[in-house]
């Protein structure tokens, strides 16, 4: 059946000029997610039916009222896309909220759009702000959103100008994996859904499981092989049970009835059969009574093996500078457990972030390469579908991988490379104690890799104790230094002296408040017994100006105190104890330095070098080190020597108001100038010019080798000439896949 499918795929795209991509992740085919496997299964569903839950092109004329109301039938807590398209005009457009009724509210406004005048039923959720060109020339906002739990139904007021609304669309908002192709077969069958968790809101990834739907993956069995798979439901609150049935060959490993309770029943589901041994997993989802829709999800199905590989813990501390550790020399007592994991493991002393911005920088350390080649230089973008990740290649080798607190904000749908996504459901500075207690027990059991994202340090600065390195200070920002604060108070001109001194103690709070969270993490691993087997990695995504060049408190800047930011590593028994490394290094340098430590190989095309050696004392020659601030300030360092340029004069202006300024170029001796404070281009200038020459010619050689990943996409007929083949089940879905809403 394969063979007679990939032959119908070849001619269905030489016939119908169609290019595609199958394939949805870039991990080698040994790896032990179903979901990777997804092309080459030997059986899926067809994808299910969404039409559009709204559509109107005819609305009441709202001259003489104050607005027009649309109620929407959308169901609770289920995800939903709103787009409005407008006629042109050259005056205001209509002003385009969202709001949530109760039933009570529902039931007396009705189910018919009307104009409304006075007060507005409900509660409002936000504006419609995205305003765009069509292709038609009309104006167009879109939102995704869903209602609260207990609304009775939404409803859309359109004020001001209200008659110019030409189309009004609600879609079901399915959130897909981003690296799966964008072709009506698989991005369909993928979906990436949250469920409860003690600690939040788990985020997995999963295959669509709806009743009769069924999926059959020939897989290579691994020693000691296990299934393991989540069972859950899409979000919404209408849904209903689903039974969910997973079989090996012909022996059942699993029947269970699974309520539509929005939480991850997880299953590990022993496999039968010698180590190299075909066989056939078939994963069916069939109805289970009740009322609602059946709408189960698969999630995460994997293939996984015993394994002695260790695990990893990966600490990022958002805004974290280097020199403001006891470790790397600072005089105040701010990180007693961070300077005890250096004097246990290895401390690099010149550690260089990618970016003063945390998406870039940390995309960066999870690929082993520069913005440039990740595409990701500013928050929102995305690198390329095809482009490896440290969870995704450690997931392909039998690790189970986990991110917990608030991931450094970036999207549920961004974080999908990871099995569990962990989101706590607190907004400032969340604490990732309890999360770690619940994963302990799996450090135990499986090689995991689990990565945490620290907020402390980043500001709003709220320390538990703001008095700690200041007792006697009594004016502004006594106890915090709040967001309205670091909007108001932008350059040291905003503040006096003594104020920035008493800000920069808050600063140093909030690092003794992470070093505790750092250490009540590491206890809860050695109470457990797992700390030994554990390669714990300490380090930031950027530092941060503290009074320097040019701001109170920021860091979208590529000056040294933002781009020199600690990095520890240490796993008990194995490394270099107390070593120091004076070496020149990158954060793209962990992601190959430990797949080494897990044994698993490199892809091609790394910009970072693997640090492995050297974590066993071997030498580690000085290489030059480069930086990318918001693809518009540019800096490498070259030993002692720090050159920053600026190729197209641009100025980096915040939504707030702060605006930061790089000249042409700049140039900083560290050996004379450590905190890297004094310019001295324009008294060195053929020293500034040879530096900014060499750090321009890499960038032309970045600039080479960037590329875009693209996706084809296949249409309506494709999919019918595969039902015809025999390939899907069921009948295809007529909605083409350019109707459907994106991110």
């Amino acid at each position: 059946m394969r063979a007679r499918m990939l032959v119908l795929l070849v001619l269905l795209a030489g016939a119908l000029g169609l290019a595609f991509t199958l394939r949805p992740h870039a991990a080698p085919p040994t790896s032990p997610r179903l979901i990777d496997a997804l092309a080459n299964a030997l059986e899926v569903p067809a994808p299910p039916a969404e039409p559009a839950l709204l559509e109107l092109e005819r609305f009441p004329d709202t001259t003489g009222h104050a607005a027009l109301a649309v109620p929407l039938p959308v169901e609770p807590v289920r995800g939903f896309v709103l787009r409005v398209r407008m006629a042109p005009t050259d005056g205001p457009r209509p002003a385009i909220t969202l709001r949530s009724l109760d039933a009570a509210e529902a039931a007396a406004f009705g189910g018919q759009p009307r104009p409304i005048d006075g007060p507005l039923p409900g509660k409002e959720l936000g504006p419609c702000l995205r305003s765009s060109r069509a292709p038609n020339g009309q104006w167009m906002c879109q939102r995704f959103a869903h209602l609260p739990s207990n609304a009775g139904a939404g409803l859309l007021v359109i004020s001001g100008a209200a008659n110019a609304v030409r189309r009004i669309e609600v879609l079901n908002a399915d959130m897909p994996d981003w690296r799966t192709p964008g072709n009506p077969i698989l991005s369909r069958l993928i979906r990436r859904a949250a469920n409860a968790s003690p600690t939040g809101s788990s985020w997995r990834t999963g295959l669509v499981a709806r009743p009769g739907g069924r999926y059959t993956f020939e897989v290579t069995l691994p020693e000691r092989a296990e299934l393991w798979v989540g069972l859950g439901h899409e979000q919404g609150s209408r849904g209903a049970p689903v039974r969910f049935i997973a079989r090996q060959d012909d022996r059942v490993l699993l029947d269970e009835v699974v309520p539509a309770d929005l939480k991850w029943h997880d299953q590990r589901l022993r496999l039968e059969g010698e180590a190299g041994q075909r066989s056939r997993i078939t994963l069916e989802a069939q109805a289970a009574g009740g009322t609602g829709e059946a709408r189960g999800l698969w999630s995460t199905p994997r293939v996984m093996s015993a394994s002695s590989a260790p695990n990893i813990l990966l600490i990022t501390v958002d805004a974290l500078r280097a020199d403001h550790l006891g470790t790397y020399g600072y005089g105040r007592n701010t990180s007693p457990m961070i300077d005890h994991v250096a004097r246990s493991g290895v401390q690099f002393d010149r550690a260089t972030a990618q970016s003063c911005l945390t998406w870039p920088s940390i995309t960066s350390l999870m690929t082993g390469r520069y913005p440039l080649g990740t595409g990701v230089q500013e928050r929102g973008q995305r690198p390329p579908p095809d482009l490896a990740t440290l969870p995704q290649l450690l997931a392909a080798h039998g690790y189970d991988t986990f991110a917990g607190t608030d991931q450094a904000l970036f999207p549920p749908i961004d974080l999908s490379d990871f099995d569990d996504a962990d989101r706590i459901n607190v907004f400032i500075k969340p604490s990732p104690r309890k999360q770690l207690e619940r994963l302990a027990a799996q450090f135990a059991d499986h090689p995991t890799f689990a990565w945490f994202h620290l907020e402390n340090v980043h500001y709003p600065l709220t320390p538990r104790q703001p008095l700690r390195f200041d007792p006697g200070y009594e004016g502004r920002f006594q106890n915090a230094f709040t967001q309205e604060d670091h909007n108001q108070f932008m350059s040291p001109g905003d503040v006096t002296p003594r104020e920035q001194e008493h800000i920069n103690a808050l600063y140093d709070s909030a690092i003794v408040d992470a070093d505790q969270e750092i250490q009540a993490m590491l206890a809860t691993l050695d109470q457990h017994g797992v700390l030994e087997r554990t390669i714990v990695v300490i380090t930031a995504d950027h530092g941060e100006r503290l009074g320097e060049h040019g701001a109170v408190l920021e860091h979208v800047a590529p000056h040294h105190s933002v781009l020199q930011v600690p990095l520890i590593i240490a796993w008990e028994g194995k490394l270099a104890v107390g070593q120091r490394i004076p070496s020149r290094v990158q954060l793209i340098d962990v992601f190959p330095t430990l797949l080494s430590l897990a044994g698993v190989p490199h892809p091609p095309g790394l910009d970072g070098r693997d640090l492995s050696p050297a974590l066993r004392g071997e030498p580690l020659p000085d290489v030059p080190a480069y930086a990318d601030c918001k693809g518009y300030f540019f800096a490498r360092y070259q030993g002692d020597e720090l050159v920053i340029i600026n190729p197209e004069g641009k100025e980096s202006v915040l939504s707030y108001g702060l605006r930061t300024t790089v000249k042409p170029r700049e140039l900083y001796d560290l050996a004379k100038d450590p905190s890297g404070q004094r310019d001295i281009a324009g008294e060195e200038s053929a020293r500034a010019e040879a530096a900014s020459t060499a750090l321009r010619a890499e960038l032309e050689r970045w600039k080479r080798r960037s590329t875009t990943a693209e996706q084809g996409h296949i249409g309506q007929a494709a999919i019918e000439a595969l039902q015809q083949a025999g390939y899907l089940q069921g009948t295809p879905d007529p909605e083409v896949e350019t109707a459907r809403p994106r991110e």
